[in-house]
């Protein structure tokens, strides 16, 4: 527990040097949900903005994040001492967990200011969704499997498609491939058949991160 404090209080600091991007990223989110206003009818319209927060922060923060420091060769620092990945990988999760709550909080209160809806329920079923997700953070890891692309195009292109999974949200036929919908709707979806899909997706999820975690090494893969 005392190694995975230690790597969430270092990550912080890593956020709070990075000042630009923390603002941009939280205000990104509320630019949006103002661009959106036609298309907010009821309180659950905000599932997909939550979910969109929750996708960006797992697959940056922990998935990229992770990959970005192994091929930038910055883990041998972290892990000089012990390889401790496991407390690495929990210690990036509580961090982006962190994020999200603040960012919700703003995001919340400026919808609750715009459309009058009781901030109670709108922390009630953010912060539900959050637990919901967790299983997502395990799947970003995966994407430290992939060594023939850098890390940095491995970024570009999941901001691509989070942007046009975004876009289309509301406007396309072919939404049941959308992650961003498949997450928002967990939060309304509650038939049998949908607690059985997110139990598999979601222990598939955990088990494919897990994998990864165990295959991840701390060893420059562009520097060899």
């Amino acid at each position: 527990m005392r190694v995975v404090k230690a790597y969430y209080i270092l990550n912080l600091k890593m956020l709070r040097n990075e000042i630009f991007t923390l603002i941009w990223s939280l205000l990104l989110p509320v630019i949006f949900l103002t661009l959106n206003i036609n298309n907010i009818h009821s309180l659950y319209d905000l599932r997909f903005f939550w979910a969109f927060i929750i996708i960006s922060c797992f697959f940056y923060g922990v998935g990229i994040h992770a990959a970005k420091l192994r091929n930038e060769g910055l883990l041998k620092t972290y892990f000089s001492i012990t390889e401790s990945r496991y407390e690495f990988f929990f210690a990036n999760i509580l961090t982006q967990m962190t994020f999200i709550f603040f960012s919700f909080l703003l995001f919340n209160i400026t919808a609750s200011i715009i459309f009058q809806f009781n901030m109670f329920q709108l922390t009630y079923y953010s912060t539900f969704l959050i637990i919901l997700s967790i299983p997502i953070a395990f799947l970003s890891f995966t994407l430290t499997l992939i060594t023939k692309i850098n890390a940095n195009d491995v970024s570009t292109i999941v901001s691509i498609l989070m942007l046009v999974s975004f876009i289309t949200l509301f406007s396309t036929d072919f939404n049941h491939f959308n992650l961003i919908r498949i997450v928002g709707d967990l939060l309304i979806d509650h038939t049998l058949n949908g607690y059985i899909l997110y139990s598999i997706v979601s222990i598939s999820s955990i088990i494919l991160g897990l994998f990864s975690l165990k295959k991840y090494s701390v060893i420059s893969l562009e520097s060899r």
